[in-house]
């Protein structure tokens, strides 16, 4: 994780980073938000590390979009 913010630090200004990680082993899952201070240098991070060789793997950058995911659907509520 570390490795990551160091480069992003680079580009722009990070707020937060939250690394996705398994519950039970706490081994991460290759996925992870970062917050940055400012929408542009959102823009910047995704314009210069899309699709860039990275620690050993080609890795995706997007802006997420809010809401839920369309594989989990909507919610239901609980019926008893």
């Amino acid at each position: 994780m570390s490795l990551l913010v160091c480069r992003c630090q680079i580009l722009c200004h990070i707020l937060a980073v939250k690394v996705v990680v398994e519950k039970m082993y706490m081994q991460p899952l290759g996925s992870a938000f970062v917050w940055f201070t400012r929408k542009e240098s959102a823009q910047l991070a995704v314009e210069k590390m899309n699709g860039k060789f990275f620690d050993g793997r080609f890795i995706l950058v997007k802006i997420a979009e809010t809401g839920l995911s369309k594989s989990r659907g909507k919610i239901t509520p609980y019926m008893f």
